[in-house]
């Protein structure tokens, strides 16, 4: 049967490669065993267990490559919210019942109720090591999804906290109202997909214009499942968006999806998410992917979502795999009944066969693109420069590779000394999230080229999500009004300092070595990043705001 690991509470630190000593708190207990007991603490649980353990940490993703064992998960939690996170009433109690009984995908899982919803828990046969186990949880919910339950898609995270059933509460003894475990049996994963067929060589094509395309706007109905389901997968991921819809577009494509139809499909995608602000960026990038891929150029595809967003990788198997059949094309677009300024040079055309057809651009290699995008960047003059490249070239990359470069450089004199960094060496790069700049430092050091790290205060997070400011509520509003939130809270103005300050880590809003010659923070904080890059250095902003925002 499978194992879970129990702790009185949920506050305990976690491994994290840098504590010293965190506590043994979890213990690990048969399955069966942890939900049927009633516990004097508000016990929670985790779904991995180190095997041949008793007891064991909390374990924070940063520490698990240092971390002195191979923990693994053979169950899979899952929370179902009420409607509205409503509280439980005799009519929502009798429809989820009816739920449980009817949908075959619930009729192997153990469920019990919450104070506002429902956890469904799901054990598996074999044990799968927490760095792999993530898709497969992405598979679980995606079928969840299909059936049509509205599954929380953060307990994919394998390092998520699950409250138990019978615990005390806020001081209170909580009890669940509904346990069943009758049905909860465990099951054999599928491998996550098939491998991909094998694809003959493309046939090398003389230069000439890409065939014209009558982009289409409609997405037809056999298409709104899958969309909606890709988009929860999409939704549930943390890192940067853009290089995501780019693969996301060549995977569809590769996947059999009609290039004319691609962007109205990405923009449904997109908007479907319901936080993503770049549609039109989206919807742009996937024309620009169709006209790469009928050019016979590479892009990026379904290899790329399995390696780097696997949850997205699995929906997109899912969804393009229905047991209905494939999906069908939209109907083509009147072009006729847009207006003229909504059209594109070729599409103007068609609407107007009288009107001159511009010639077709043939793009250079991409191999010479992203040369000159580094030489760009590299070569770039004093002042300001502006570099415009289409979606896909590599422009982060590209910055990457040319701060790597300028961080290697040595002073001119072999006997200069001290940390001082030679003359055109340090570089700073700004970001619009603080997941790419953490992306950006990773990708560094794996270069061997140590970074620094600035970030507001507020954006540090717990692994729960939580904030790590014990002050939170106060900072936000200082924040919100424009005030020095480090100066005024942290610091006391230097009278009165934070009481937290001496053990908060986000303090400071840095980490990272104080000689490190490449620096990377969020576009908020440009003014510190080009004080950073001092007089030689080289500051990058990657996908600027607008102007008056900076």
């Amino acid at each position: 049967m499978a194992h879970v690991a129990v702790a009185p509470h949920k506050r305990f630190a976690g491994f994290d490669g840098r504590r010293q000593k965190v506590s043994q708190a979890f213990e690990i207990l048969d399955l069966r065993d942890a939900l049927t007991r009633t516990y004097s603490s508000d016990a929670h649980l985790v779904t991995y267990v180190v095997p041949g353990a008793a007891r064991q940490p909390r374990i924070n993703k940063p520490g698990l490559a240092t971390f002195d064992g191979f923990p693994a998960v053979d169950v899979f939690f899952c929370d179902l919210d009420n409607p509205g996170h409503a509280p439980w009433t005799p009519e929502l109690h009798a429809a989820a019942l009816g739920r449980y009984g009817s949908l075959e995908v619930l009729q192997t899982v153990g469920i019990y109720h919450t104070a506002h919803g429902a956890r469904l828990v799901q054990p598996i046969l074999s044990p799968v090591p927490v760095e792999q186990v993530e898709p497969f949880v992405a598979r679980w919910l995606t079928e969840l999804s299909q059936a049509g339950l509205v599954p929380d898609w953060a307990c994919k995270d394998w390092t998520r906290l699950f409250r138990l059933p019978n615990v005390l509460r806020d001081g209170r003894a909580f009890r669940s109202p509904y346990i069943n475990l009758d049905r909860m049996r465990p099951i054999a994963l599928e491998p996550l997909w098939d491998p991909p067929p094998a694809r003959a060589a493309p046939t090398p094509r003389a230069p000439g214009p890409v065939p014209r395309l009558e982009w289409r706007v409609d997405v037809p109905p056999e298409w709104r499942e899958p969309v909606q389901t890709i988009a929860a997968a999409v939704r549930g991921v943390q890192s940067e968006w853009h290089t995501l819809f780019l693969a996301l577009s060549g995977a569809l494509l590769r996947m059999g999806v009609p290039p004319e139809q691609l962007p109205a499909i990405v923009r449904a995608i997109s908007l479907a998410t319901c936080v993503d602000t770049r549609t039109e960026d989206r919807e742009l990038s996937a024309r620009s992917t169709a006209e790469r891929h009928l050019a016979g150029l590479p892009c990026s595809g379904f290899s790329t979502l399995a390696l780097k967003w696997p949850e997205v990788a699995v929906a997109v198997d899912c969804a393009l795999t229905l047991p209905e059949g494939p999906l069908s094309a939209p109907q083509a677009v009147d072009a006729s009944a847009l207006p003229p300024a909504a059209l594109g040079p070729q599409e103007r055309h068609s609407a107007d066969p009288a009107a001159p057809v511009p010639p077709p651009s043939i793009p250079p290699p991409l191999a010479d693109s992203q040369a000159a995008l580094r030489a760009a960047i590299r070569d770039a003059p004093d002042g300001l420069s502006l570099i415009a490249a289409e979606c896909g070239l590599g422009k982060t990359a590209a910055a990457i590779e040319v701060a790597a470069e300028r961080a290697s450089r040595s002073h001119a004199s072999p006997a200069a000394e001290g940390k001082r960094a030679p003359a055109h060496s340090k570089t700073a790069i700004s970001v619009d999230k603080h997941e790419l700049a953490l992306q950006i430092v990773a990708d560094l050091a794996a270069r061997g080229v140590q970074a620094r790290r600035l970030f507001g205060p507020l954006s540090l997070k717990h692994e729960d999500g939580t904030p790590v400011c014990q002050l939170h509520q106060v900072a936000r509003h200082l924040v919100d009004g424009g005030q020095p939130m480090q100066w005024e809270l942290c610091h006391g103005r230097d009278i009165e300092p934070c009481p937290h300050r001496d053990t908060c880590p986000a303090r400071d809003g840095i980490e990272g070595p104080d000689d490190a010659r490449v620096t990377v923070g969020p576009h908020q904080l440009v003014g510190a990043l080009d004080r950073e890059a001092g007089t030689t250095g080289l500051l990058v902003i990657d996908e600027p705001p607008d102007l008056l925002d900076l």
